[in-house]
């Protein structure tokens, strides 16, 4: 499979390291969200930023490649999704090697998992998910769609993260806690008990 990326920054040169390092897969270029001309022609590694993402998508086959979303603002990438989803473009899923992953646990589409994660069973990941390196998502988690998990985040078992949340590096959350939808916890955070939609908290124990 070949594949085209939408957006750049950090998260494009995550998956072009997996894709084109780790797997020797091509890339067939980066299609920029924002529509920064000045950014068009430059590259990451050796693979161009071709133009604006809605210029150019109509010519390419949604058979012919898959369709990787690296953008860190989750409700944008929700709305793309949405945008070529209908217009029938796959989205696999881009896994580092180093990846532990339990053959009981659940992937959806499109995600994005970093080196050293660890899924263990029975865990559910949605789509579009991010998973930098070395988090742990431990047994019978529930990660919903368009979530960012920073690097050496730890999940015990049985938490739920709702949509578009994001949980910064270094943060813990403990068994059984119910993150809601676009909530963020902030780097290196404790969390010991349920967060409502649409919060902020931060600190040991995290408020």
């Amino acid at each position: 499979m070949k594949y085209i990326i939408v957006g750049g920054g950090a998260q494009a040169k995550y998956v072009i390291d997996i894709l084109v390092n780790c797997y020797n897969r091509e890339v067939i270029g980066i299609l920029d969200i924002e529509n920064n001309v000045e950014y068009h022609g430059s590259r990451i590694g050796k693979v161009q930023v071709l133009g604006y993402y809605k210029d150019l998508i109509e010519n390419y086959n949604p058979n012919e490649f898959g369709v990787i979303l690296c953008h860190s603002d989750n409700k944008i990438k929700e709305t793309i999704y949405n945008e070529l989803k209908k217009l029938g473009y796959r989205f696999p899923n881009v896994i580092h090697p180093n990846a532990y992953i339990s053959k009981n646990a659940k992937l959806g589409e499109g995600n994005i998992i970093n080196s050293y994660v660890s899924i263990m069973p029975f865990a559910k990941i949605g789509n579009c998910v991010v998973i930098h390196s070395n988090s742990v998502i431990e047994h019978d988690c529930e990660i919903e769609d368009f979530v960012n998990i920073a690097p050496s985040v730890a999940l015990a078992g049985y938490v739920k993260v709702g949509k578009r949340s994001y949980i910064f590096t270094n943060a813990t959350v403990l068994p059984g806690v119910k993150i809601g939808r676009d909530a963020k916890v902030g780097a290196g955070s404790v969390v010991i008990e349920n967060i409502p939609d649409n919060k902020v908290v931060k600190g040991v124990p995290a408020k």
